[in-house]
């Protein structure tokens, strides 16, 4: 008897985890830091969700902006070139996923204004480019 009571209640600790603005008191600075780019990741790819957005980088030249495979784990934010062809950088919108071969560094610099990070691929010194994107309304 005392299994499915538990089970319901991971279940419902769990749905509540899963909640964008739910915060649990016993998360580490680094839980803390991955769900926030988890909520941020979710966002901006709901966002692009309808299909791609186009980004100017400044001297790095435009990008696309895409949320590729929606339906499953919130999608994966993907950075392409101008041309949506070459695959630049990408970080699944999971929670708690680490990050990828080609890192994509997402931060939130003020209320509805997002940043993605990453190594500028004209370049081999390791310089990144970002790209802000600001969304306004129910995204």
């Amino acid at each position: 008897m005392w299994q499915p009571l538990w089970l319901l209640a991971f279940l419902g600790a769990y749905g509540a985890l899963a909640q964008p603005g739910f915060q649990p008191p016993f998360e580490t600075a680094r839980q803390q830091e991955l769900r926030k780019e988890w909520q941020i990741c979710t966002r901006v790819c709901r966002a692009a969700a309808g299909g791609r957005m186009a980004l100017d980088g400044g001297y790095a030249g435009a990008f696309t902006v895409q949320c590729w495979n929606r339906n499953s784990n919130n999608g994966i934010l993907r950075v392409l070139d101008f041309g949506g062809v070459s695959l630049i950088a990408y970080q699944p919108c999971a929670y708690m996923s680490g990050k990828t071969p080609k890192p994509l560094w997402l931060s939130m610099p003020s209320r509805e204004r997002y940043r993605m990070v990453f190594e500028n691929p004209k370049r081999a010194d390791g310089r990144k480019v970002f790209l802000e994107v600001s969304l306004v309304g129910d995204v």
